[in-house]
């Protein structure tokens, strides 16, 4: 089982003894949701319950005044896919990972200084960039990627402890973010279907991550000028954060096997932009851009760094070179339609002074579609999300119909995977990931 709070937030504390300080004027509401879900991976020999899981969500809001306020969400999980196909065929890096998982979401206490400042202080989101399906702007908060990112894409933002400094009036609002918890994506599990680097291990030997700690010199800072008008948005940021993604850096040789040896490592980044929209009537236009500066990229194994072991000592390979990083998003939003939203996104990254020893193109594109509609009064729900690759001809896809049987009952049914990428490419290992789900939601 993995406790996925490594570093507990101020902001619980703080709600803990907030109501002792203060309990006749405190002010308390619980909400929360369990979920019964069943996954099937059809495309798979080797077992097809992929997912047999019971979920509880717990939810507490406490206000101790108007202007002083905190939250705390727990959330647990169990799947007993893993215990019905035999909890021996799957490795304990896997059982820790995916059977299951209690976490706290999010954790604070927000306090209204005056009427134009405020300080929100614990576990939290931000919810940065305008992209739906690209982390660009958003790099105040690392992903759950426990499966390639196939979740809906509404939940696999995941919250970091900081304290959030806000100046703002009724046009305009200024953010600076302290982050104290170095926290990074959650990745999939090593041999499993979902393993990150699921090729690379058939050629090297890869060590446990190298994750950073929470202290005071892995502080990562992010800021925010936001401007609203009628036209629209927009804001303007700039960051120095931890990389969400792992580099694979060179570490030597393994004496008995001859193999090489990487390690994941996270590195803190700079990087600034802006992102925004402008609306006019049904339409909206949608922008994100980001440059990140002097980001490491893993260079080629077998063309660059197995011949500098030749002529090379051992702590003088290079695996991976620096270079400025630009992405960007331009895309379109269409309201007009009863009932209905549609969203495309063009979105491309340059790498600069590319060189042929990048494992990396220079160009990479993608495009991104989002469908979503309601039928039956609302009761009924249908979205499709799909991303395609350009480069690598690969559809990554996600289907979700519900039915809301009453305000707190809703049935879902899910189709999610990917599809057509060319050899070679980094989603070629994962065309049989496909899975069909069901389940229900009550919600309280």
């Amino acid at each position: 089982m993995i406790f996925r709070s490594k570093n507990f937030s101020v902001g619980a504390l703080l709600f803990v003894i907030a109501p002792l300080v203060s309990a006749d004027d405190t002010a308390l509401s619980y909400s929360g949701f369990l979920v019964e879900e069943v996954g099937n991976s059809y495309q798979h020999e080797e077992f097809k319950w992929s997912k047999i899981s019971s979920t509880a969500n717990l939810n507490v809001d406490a206000y101790f005044s108007s202007s002083w306020s905190a939250k705390l969400n727990f959330q647990g999980t169990y799947d007993a896919a893993y215990k019905l196909e035999g909890r021996g065929e799957f490795s304990q890096d896997t059982l820790d990972i995916y059977e299951k998982d209690f976490r706290i979401n999010e954790a604070y206490t927000d306090i209204d200084i005056n009427s134009w400042l405020n300080v929100r202080f614990g576990r939290q989101f931000f919810g940065w960039g305008e992209s739906n399906s690209e982390q660009i702007s958003d790099i105040g908060n690392p992903r759950d990627l426990r499966e390639l990112g196939l979740q809906n894409v509404k939940d696999i933002r995941l919250p970091v402890g900081a304290t959030k400094l806000t100046v703002y009036n009724a046009s305009w609002e200024y953010n600076l973010i302290a982050v104290h918890e170095a926290r990074v994506d959650e990745l999939g599990a090593e041999g499993s279907e979902f393993d990150p680097f699921l090729a690379f291990r058939e050629r090297v030997m890869i060590l446990s991550a190298d994750e950073p700690d929470s202290d005071l010199d892995n502080t990562g800072v992010l800021s925010r000028l936001y401007m609203s008008n009628d036209w629209g948005d927009i804001s303007f940021f700039a960051a120095r954060q931890f990389e969400g993604f792992p580099l694979l850096v060179f570490k030597g040789v393994n004496a008995s096997t001859q193999q090489l040896v990487f390690q994941p490592e996270y590195n803190q980044l700079n990087s600034y932009g802006f992102f925004g929209n402008l609306i006019e009537g049904s339409w909206q236009l949608k922008y994100d851009f980001a440059r990140t500066l002097n980001m490491p990229h893993d260079v080629k194994v077998v063309e660059y760094v197995v011949p500098q072991l030749q002529t090379e000592p051992i702590d003088s390979v290079i695996s991976f070179q620096e270079k400025n990083l630009d992405k960007g998003m331009l895309g379109i939003e269409y309201s007009g339609f009863s009932d209905t939203q549609v969203s495309l996104e063009y979105i491309a990254s340059y790498i600069e002074d590319h060189t042929e020893m990048l494992r990396e193109g220079k160009y990479e594109r993608k495009i991104s579609t989002y469908i979503s509609r309601t039928f039956s009064n609302g009761n009924i729900s249908a979205s499709l999300w799909m991303n395609h690759l350009i480069s690598d001809n690969a559809n990554i896809f996600r289907v979700d119909v519900s039915y809301s049987y009453d305000d707190d009952v809703k049935f879902f049914i899910a189709l999610s995977g990917i599809e057509g990428a060319k050899k070679g490419a980094y989603y070629y290992d994962y065309d049989e990931v496909d899975r069909f789900s069901v389940g229900v939601k009550v919600s309280f």
